[in-house]
Order: C-alpha cells, then sequence, then structure tokens
C-alpha cells in the first residue's frame, strides 16, 4: 500500500508524483518536478507511476528518444500500463514516426 501513496516533502506539503509532477510542469519549473521524482525512485525504484512522469517530462523537453528508450524497458516490465504506450506514441509522433504513434496510442 505504501509504494502506491510516496510522497514528496515541497514547501511542506505532500504531493503525490503526480500532483507534484503537474504542479511543478504547471508553473515551468521541470527541474524541480524532476528531482521529486528522482527522490520517490529512489525510495521505490519500481514506481511505475514515478516513471511514467520521467517519461512526461522527457517528451515535454524534446528528448524524445529518451522517453522512447525508457517506455521500451518499462512496457516489457508492464506491458498492460497505456499511458506507457500513450507517452512513447507521443515521443514517436514528435519523431515524425507516424506509423509507430498511432500503433502505440491505438494501444
Amino acid at each position: 500500500v505504501f509504494r502506491h501513496y510516496l510522497y514528496c516533502v515541497v514547501a511542506t506539503k505532500k504531493y503525490n508524483a503526480t500532483k507534484c509532477r503537474r504542479i511543478h510542469i504547471k508553473y515551468g519549473d521541470k527541474d524541480f518536478a524532476r528531482k521529486c521524482l528522482n527522490k520517490i525512485l529512489k525510495i521505490d525504484p519500481e514506481e511505475t507511476s514515478a516513471w511514467s512522469n520521467i517519461i512526461f517530462l522527457c517528451n515535454s523537453s524534446g528528448k524524445y528518444e529518451r522517453a522512447i528508450e525508457l517506455s521500451n524497458d518499462l512496457i516489457q516490465i508492464h506491458p498492460y500500463y497505456s499511458i506507457l504506450y500513450n507517452n512513447r506514441g507521443e515521443a514517436y509522433f514528435h519523431l515524425g514516426k507516424f506509423d509507430l504513434a498511432l500503433k502505440d496510442i491505438n494501444h
């Protein structure tokens, strides 16, 4: 149960990984969001939602090849976690690999 409720302490408030990412990306602080997610991954390296958010950050920072690489690794471990396909599909789209993007988005 604990692994699904990992928290990152930000300004004395607790946010789950997704909320942490959204808050800091919304305000343009991607580096702080990445640091927050990395802290979560140090606690639990298998926290899939944190990895998914790292991939999201890669996409939003233009690091599409890295997003694809991370997605591929995680899809091998969690083949039914659909957000991984969506994240990878977005990276393929930005790289102009539309057939692969469509395949992932429709997965």
